[in-house]
């Protein structure tokens, strides 16, 4: 979400936002890391609706996934309040989330039926492997898994082993409660297609034959297939390669018949293509490149537009940075945690000091300000500054030169003060928390750290560490 704030920031506002998670993600912490990231879209303007799309509905792979769309308020297509009616691609869990977050702009978008069956089995999209193919396992190999299954599952390998070749079975390892078992599915549908970073990730194939179940790993054109990608699409690298791409892709028909329904008419407006090849791969279209050029890569094309005028009136653009946290962003409070954890207790907010530092340590006259990068002007190329609308680069040089009377006001009285970019609490907010419980301990510790700046009281020399 930062990315796209950063995007929108230099950038007129992407007509239509469409973020893709797992089903998990409704009820995530609570429903409150959705919470968070449909907020951050009302903040840049964003009415949002939320539903979930099973890729089984248009290929032999069960893949739920939820998107959570985004349109400017005034977009006729998505009208100005949420729908409460339970339906296929609005289960239960969206239900309870949208009942539960009145407080948010959410709304609704008009979308048809979708299609009841994929209408291919998996036995129909799986390459013609021989026999004697070194894909298939050994014997006792295969016949060590089912030993392992469950009796329901033992008696789905006798279905399809009386079957006689008509059915065919998706195979899974799992750890089920410390121990490894099989598992098996036979109702013509892959499980979810997952990267194969360990075992119990890579989903093998059962096929019957002369009274035998005979296993092996599916491949990756398999892989491609059941995330709907065309076999002309070229898989030009390794195997397992290929299993890591596709298994953490999108499913193509799917996301297809979602755009089609709910941002189709964006994209009639603007004349934006999408290769009917794009072949799983997810289409990062918030790739802040600045020098406007157009990226091409095989399949798609998408602009870089270069930054031109606000697209919010001035009322409008007011009331979002408005909508602005200025204390207890998601940064503060983790590395606040991760302080709580290592025992130690401060002040929040101190109005009595200068620049209202976000956590104070009295005691020891230490005060932590937690900077968004991008707000406060770091880690910013002069070419990348240049390039802004000059109200922006004002409103960043106003920021820092407030940051630097800031430090000097504090450090004049006898403060250390220490700044930390928020990203870098995202990566380490333990390594950052025990870097300040050190400060506590010592006067004397230096910083090396990127992104990290400590300045010292004049009377020592009003030294920085950055």
């Amino acid at each position: 979400m930062n990315l796209l704030a950063e995007y929108c920031d230099l950038n007129p506002h992407p007509r239509g936002i469409l973020l893709e998670n797992v089903a998990g993600f409704v009820s995530s912490n609570g429903g409150e890391d959705l919470y968070r990231a449909i907020s951050a879209l009302n903040e840049l303007g964003y009415r949002c609706d939320i539903v979930q799309v099973d890729a089984k509905w248009f290929v032999p792979q069960s893949r739920p996934r939820v998107f959570v769309i985004g349109l400017r308020a005034d977009d006729v297509q998505m009208k100005p309040f949420p729908a409460l009616t339970e339906s296929r691609v609005r289960p239960k869990a969206i239900q309870r989330f949208l009942r539960a977050n009145s407080s948010l702009d959410l709304g609704s978008i008009d979308l048809p039926e979708p299609p009841n069956k994929g209408g291919i089995k998996l036995a129909l999209i799986l390459a013609d492997v021989s026999p004697g193919d070194s894909s298939w396992w050994p014997s006792k190999k295969s016949e060590s898994l089912v030993r392992l299954m469950a009796p329901r599952h033992q008696e789905r390998v006798s279905s399809i082993l009386v079957d006689g070749g008509g059915s065919v079975g998706a195979i899974y390892r799992r750890v089920r409660n410390g121990k490894t078992v099989g598992e098996i599915r036979t109702d013509g549908i892959a499980g979810c297609l997952r990267t194969p970073s360990g075992g119990s990730s890579i989903q093998f194939v059962g096929v019957p034959s002369d009274g035998k179940l005979h296993i092996r790993n599916l491949t990756g054109r398999e892989y491609a297939r059941l995330q709907g990608v065309p076999d002309d699409f070229p898989i030009r690298v390794p195997e397992r390669q290929a299993m890591y791409g596709f298994g953490d892709a999108v499913c193509v028909p799917a996301v297809r018949w979602l755009v089609d329904h709910a941002l189709g008419h964006l994209l009639e407006k603007e004349s934006v293509t999408v290769g009917e090849q794009a072949g799983g791969m997810q289409v990062r279209m918030m790739e802040a490149r600045s020098n406007g050029e157009r990226s091409t890569e095989e399949g798609f094309t998408y602009p870089h537009p270069q930054p031109t005028s606000d697209p919010f009136t001035i009322a409008e653009r007011s009331e979002i940075m408005r909508k602005v946290k200025s204390y207890d962003t998601a940064p503060e409070l983790q590395l606040r945690k991760a302080q709580w954890k290592l025992g130690l207790r401060y002040r929040l907010n101190a109005k009595d000091l200068p620049g209202k530092p976000d956590i104070v340590f009295r005691g020891d006259k230490l005060a932590v300000f937690v900077d968004g990068e991008f707000w406060h002007g770091k880690k910013l190329s002069a070419e990348r500054l240049s390039q802004m609308k000059p109200y922006w680069r004002q409103k960043i040089d106003r920021n820092v030169e407030r940051d630097q009377a800031v430090n000097d006001a504090l450090t004049h009285s006898g403060w250390r003060v220490i700044r930390i970019g928020s990203k870098l609490i995202d990566v380490d907010r333990s390594g950052i928390a025990h870097l300040i419980s050190s400060l506590l301990r010592e006067k004397d510790v230096t910083i090396t750290e990127t992104g990290i700046e400590l300045y010292r009281p004049i009377e020592h020399g009003a030294s920085v560490d950055a």
